[in-house]
């Protein structure tokens, strides 16, 4: 069954298609005129040389599939793209039949995969960055992280209380030693 996802890339092979080609010379073809890899989980779309068939070729974690819509009437617009990607949006609309270039799009936000690449290697640089932290404060061997981060902050928290106690401790026995024996003696 065919679903078409945004988690998906979708390429558009440019010229047209001779629609008796199978499987394996479309992916043949991925390989050698759009050098990409047809098992990479992308889909691939083809249009026939009289534009009223189109074949799309998705590998299926198992294998392929090939997912043939053929016209009875009209044709698929031939698009003129500076790449061979396009959206999902614009397959929708190509497989529904409506002209591409008369299209006006308002703008959207839409997040990137580069934005999204950027975001993924900031937060793994916090991540070492923290853990850089984490090995000044308490130094390589003084505690055992099991990577957990609430451990962690829970490891500083109880070495703040450890220092409080052990600072009282040490008034209590500076102040001991401030007092005279004879007022040892008295309290005793």
């Amino acid at each position: 069954m065919l679903a078409l996802s945004s988690s998906v890339r979708y390429f558009i092979y440019g010229e047209p298609t001779d629609m008796r080609l199978g499987i394996n010379s479309l992916a043949g073809l991925v390989r050698s005129r759009l050098g990409c890899d047809p098992m990479s989980g992308d889909v691939f779309l083809f249009l026939g040389k009289r534009s009223n068939q189109v074949r799309l070729l998705p590998w299926d974690r198992d294998g392929f599939a090939m997912y043939i819509k053929k016209l009875e009437q009209g044709t698929f617009e031939r698009l003129r793209l500076g790449g061979n990607a396009i959206t999902i949006g614009q397959l929708n609309l190509l497989l529904q039949g409506v002209k591409l270039e008369s299209l006006c799009y308002t703008k959207r936000y839409e997040e990137t995969l580069l934005a999204v690449y950027e975001k993924e290697d900031l937060i793994s640089d916090l991540q070492s960055e923290l853990d850089k932290l984490l090995r000044h404060i308490f130094g390589f061997k003084s505690e055992k992280r099991t990577g957990n981060v609430g451990e962690s902050q829970l490891g500083l928290f109880e070495l703040d209380t450890t220092k409080a106690v052990q600072e009282q401790l040490a008034e209590s026995e500076t102040a001991s030693e401030k007092t005279s024996p004879k007022e040892r003696a008295k309290g005793a």
